[in-house]
């Protein structure tokens, strides 16, 4: 447009939009993310009063890039189980899970254990054979010294049971004898 006006006088001239730049990159490199494009109000600027280009100078839109992948990871261990028995020797569990966060779309699952058990001992069980003072060539159990047990279990020997037995089992119970336990 030509404008002419008289005494060094400007004609205002209104602002156009540039073409559209293109897209820029998704915001995620995987899943749903956005991405924009910008224009200019430069084709021509807008001068000596003329308007400023009409619309939104920024475009967004959504932009998808592909499945994302989730590499598993443990979460925290639970608490230890209680032992397994109420007496003589058990074990104890704990366990994880692999949720924190769970493997997606075919990436891999947690490495290393879900599990861990340790053994537990709790009192010996009543009647139970703990050890023998001076056992047989032909047992498997271990000779247990008389030092390590808890005279309050000992109730008795094999071969000769009395009631509450002292912790001196070798003058007490005979020779290739048992003890027992008693609570």
């Amino acid at each position: 447009m030509t404008c002419k006006l008289d005494h060094n006088e400007h004609c205002s001239v209104n602002g156009l939009w540039s073409l559209w730049y293109p897209w820029a990159s998704c915001s995620v490199t995987c899943g749903v993310g956005d991405h924009y494009r910008l224009r200019t109000c430069t084709h021509p600027r807008p001068q000596h009063g003329g308007s400023y280009c009409e619309g939104e100078a920024e475009e967004r839109e959504a932009c998808q890039q592909g499945t994302c992948v989730v590499d598993g990871s443990w979460g925290s261990w639970y608490p230890w189980s209680p032992c397994s028995v109420s007496c003589g020797v058990g074990e104890i569990v704990r366990a994880r899970t692999c949720t924190n966060p769970r493997p997606q779309n075919g990436d891999s699952y947690c490495t290393g254990i879900s599990e861990e058990r340790r053994t537990c001992s709790m009192f010996a069980c009543a009647g139970t054979i703990v050890g023998h003072t001076n056992p047989p060539a032909t047992t498997t159990m271990p000779t247990v010294p008389t030092t390590t047990l808890n005279p309050a279990l000992v109730a008795f020997c094999a071969a000769s049971p009395r009631p509450n037995c002292s912790t001196d089992l070798d003058s007490i119970c005979a020779s290739d004898t048992s003890f027992y336990v008693n609570k």
